[in-house]
């Protein structure tokens, strides 16, 4: 993994341990279930191992969104194999319960996308979450990182929200989005988008996009 792609991994992974953590500090006792179970199945706490499934058994009886979010994310995180689908139930769940939720869309989108399912139901949860979370800059990023690598296969209604929210995160984090625009091989996306950033980035990135247009 180069530099830039390390970067944006790091950024999502910070934005994302953020959100679990304001999830587990509102759900008390289960959350901090839920967030222990997720950090043991990220490989980051194994002996943690009995949260998790003790996390599972009580999604499996639970009607909080919460629950079976968390529960989506961690078996979406563990390295097993056979742990996607039972994530994608999980994160479909939670969404029936609460469907205002960005973050479920966006998690629902990113696992769609690595299940290899990029069709209706991988567009309906990327521009759900980019509706749902024009201010939230990790959903942002998780359209922006998965919506780009299909960006050329999606229906209109997905390629707009897909531009949308690299526009979006260029407004905030310009030099992020730039990373995972060019990670994604579309940089052409996003310079259109970076002049009218009040936050362009360093001069590398403009500069970038300069050369891309005296070229083109």
């Amino acid at each position: 993994m180069n530099r830039s792609a390390k970067a944006v991994s790091a950024a999502l992974a910070i934005a994302g341990l953020a959100w679990a953590g304001q999830q587990a500090f509102a759900l008390g006792a289960e959350g901090t279930l839920a967030f222990d179970a997720n950090q043991a199945y990220r490989g980051e706490r194994p002996d943690l191992t009995p949260y998790r499934d003790a996390l599972l058994a009580r999604a499996a009886h639970s009607s909080d969104p919460s629950i079976h979010e968390l529960s989506g994310i961690a078996l979406a995180r563990s390295p097993v194999d056979g742990n996607l689908a039972p994530a994608l139930e999980q994160l479909k769940r939670a969404i029936a319960l609460r469907p205002v939720s960005p973050y479920t869309w966006a998690d629902l989108a990113a696992q769609e996308y690595r299940s290899g399912d990029t069709g209706p139901d991988f567009e309906k949860a990327l521009v759900n979450a980019v509706r749902l979370g024009p201010y939230e800059p990790a959903v942002q990023a998780t359209a922006a990182d998965f919506g780009l690598a299909v960006i050329d296969e999606v229906s209109p209604a997905a390629r707009d929200a897909i531009d949308l929210s690299v526009a979006r995160g260029l407004a905030r984090e310009p030099k992020v989005f730039m990373q995972i625009a060019e990670r994604r091989g579309r940089l052409d996306v996003a310079c259109r988008h970076l002049a009218g950033s009040t936050r362009q980035g360093d001069a590398k990135w403009i500069q970038t996009c300069n050369s891309m247009e005296a070229t083109s």
